[in-house]
């Protein structure tokens, strides 16, 4: 595949015909005229965004990426907000063409390096699926806005490397493959003494718990007031807690994951790039959070809003009926009064108690022990154990393995659960503990 990229300033015919000339598979054009006066090629797409008025001069000046006809396509997920960035998707390759710069309102006062820097972040997310290039005019030199060719850190490693900056922001350099160990050996202990020696963890920030009933195109609406978006003004970050993911499934050749959260009796459409099913450990009926950006989303001439997911995981939050479950189980240990629904939907079967065993085999360490999220956990010793009423049961199971000196379980208040298998030399019948017993008693009585 044969790429050019060409600051094509002023868009003269004989730039624009030397340009069609090369017989390019795609062609990166920074500062070129809107497709009407261009005269671009018939045998050539041509995606551009620009303005009338350059710098107070009517121009028509903007970024255009041209393509053959055919061979490519702008993503879905293509973001017109960022200005002077498009996405091209061409085989196998994210071809992501960018012109940082400012447009005449003055609405964006920032480097342009910071420009390209946010235009990249927000892509970034997709570099994994794709063999990515990001081509065009950077627009970032040494002393722009301050910037200078040694800055922060690189300090600590110069030496190693034969080129490197440009700018602030740059992070690119050229090093020889000798020193390449060095380099990194050094690198880790820079990151380690940063972090105090504990191994840093990726967290996202979100700026509120949106209530259902506030989810709405309106609202999204509202939210451009906001803008423009950087890194001292970002997007905000919404989180539904405790839904429930419905119709679940991969999307866009099995790269990304398509669902629904529902809530009541609000349901929204959501999209996570660069997920799937699989990698996220969502399916469908599970409770979870969900953290997102809200954004309408065009289909067919109809509008309806979207949900662009940032994170999603089990959800560490009880439903109702968790805590109702975990209430009758503490009655029971406790000697407390059960109604005869209660202690039906506790009668555990053989197969159920030897399916939660075989989740625990599964998940805990026998000579560590483990420390987990509560409820996810539960949930999922819950699958493991199947058939009815699996998380009552489960809950119930663990406290006769605890009585029978099965296991030893350490609950806290953030939440987290330890767990640690504990060796036994006889055999432990399971059937004499205290709790079964009572069950049968008030079955029979009941």
């Amino acid at each position: 595949m044969k790429i050019v990229s060409w600051n094509i300033s002023e868009s003269k015919p004989w730039k624009v015909d030397h340009l069609m000339g090369l017989n390019a598979d795609v062609l990166v054009a920074p500062e070129i005229t809107c497709p009407e006066k261009a005269c671009i090629s018939d045998s050539y797409d041509i995606k551009w965004y620009g303005i009338e008025y350059f710098f107070h001069e009517k121009k028509w000046k903007g970024l255009g990426i041209i393509w053959k006809k055919g061979n490519g396509i702008v993503p879905e997920w293509f973001n017109p907000q960022l200005e002077y960035a498009i996405p091209l998707i061409i085989e196998d390759y994210l071809i992501l063409s960018i012109w940082p710069t400012k447009p005449t309102d003055g609405r964006l006062k920032k480097p342009y390096p910071q420009i390209a820097q946010e235009i990249i972040e927000n892509y970034a997310m997709y570099f994994k699926d794709y063999r990515t290039l990001v081509i065009g005019d950077f627009n970032c030199y040494v002393n722009q806005y301050d910037a200078t060719k040694q800055s922060g850190d690189i300090l600590k490693v110069n030496d190693l490397l034969e080129s490197y900056g440009g700018h602030a922001l740059a992070a690119g350099f050229t090093i020889k493959r000798v020193k390449i160990d060095a380099f990194r050996a050094r690198m880790n202990a820079f990151v380690s003494d940063f972090f105090g020696g504990s191994r840093p963890v990726s967290t996202l920030t979100v700026d509120a718990a949106a209530p259902p009933e506030d989810l709405n195109l309106e609202q999204t609406d509202a939210l451009e007031a906001l803008e423009p978006y950087g890194s001292g003004n970002l997007r905000p970050v919404f989180a539904l807690i405790g839904v429930t993911a419905k119709n679940v499934q991969d999307v866009g050749q099995g790269r990304h994951l398509k669902l629904r959260l529902a809530e009541k009796s609000y349901l929204f459409d959501a999209i996570f790039f660069g997920v799937t099913e699989k990698t996220s450990g969502i399916h469908n009926d599970m409770r979870v959070d969900a953290a997102f950006h809200v954004q309408p989303n065009t289909f067919r001439d109809t509008t309806s809003l979207q949900l662009q997911l940032l994170d999603i995981r089990p959800s560490l939050t009880p439903s109702n009926r968790e805590l109702k479950d975990r209430e009758i189980i503490r009655r029971l240990i406790a000697g407390e009064s059960l109604s005869k629904s209660e202690v039906n939907r506790m009668m555990t079967t053989r197969g159920q108690f030897a399916g939660c065993w075989r989740g625990l085999d599964r998940n805990i360490s026998k000579k560590r022990g483990a420390e987990r999220d509560i409820y996810p956990w539960l949930r999922a010793l819950a699958e493991s154990m199947g058939g009815a009423e699996s998380f009552l049961r489960t809950c119930l199971a663990l406290e006769i393995f605890r009585e029978r000196g099965l296991i030893e379980i350490q609950e806290r208040e953030d939440n987290k659960i330890f767990v640690k298998k504990i060796s036994k030399s006889v055999k432990v019948v399971l059937e004499e503990s205290p709790y079964l017993q009572r069950l049968k008693l008030l079955k029979k009585a009941k």
